[in-house]
């Protein structure tokens, strides 16, 4: 019988693949690996090959994906228990899975309008 990934973590993955690879990633990066954008979309399409019902076949995907060097293989193991098996709940929430609270969001920056440019009644301001 081969385990499975945590339902938090199966979750965030199927419902948005890269931006999980990339929390992944960065959470990777934090622990000292060499984790490009590369690296990232390398490991969500393999996760979505692969599946994200079995841990195993995740962890294989993950790890040749991501690591480079045998130095890391702890690293990478300690992360990816950590991520995977729902120790951490990061990757959730920021592919938008099930989390204790809503994450705070900044409101998307809007231009401000030039002199030169028309007001919103379509007549110049000024």
């Amino acid at each position: 019988m081969t385990a499975t990934p945590s339902t938090t973590f199966s979750r965030a993955l199927a419902r948005d693949a890269p931006l999980a690879a990339v929390a992944l990633g960065r959470s990777l990066r934090a622990a000292g690996l060499a984790v490009t954008p590369d690296r990232s979309a390398t490991f969500a399409r393999a996760a979505e090959l692969v599946g994200v019902g079995e841990r195993d076949r995740l962890y294989w995907a993950a790890r040749l994906s991501f690591v480079t060097s045998r130095d890391h293989l702890a690293a990478f193991d300690a992360v990816f228990a950590a991520v995977v098996d729902g120790l951490s709940d990061d990757v959730a929430q920021a592919a938008g899975g099930d989390t204790a609270g809503p994450r705070a969001r900044r409101p998307a920056a809007r231009p401000v309008p030039s002199e030169a440019e028309p007001a919103a009644g379509g007549a110049p301001s000024g």
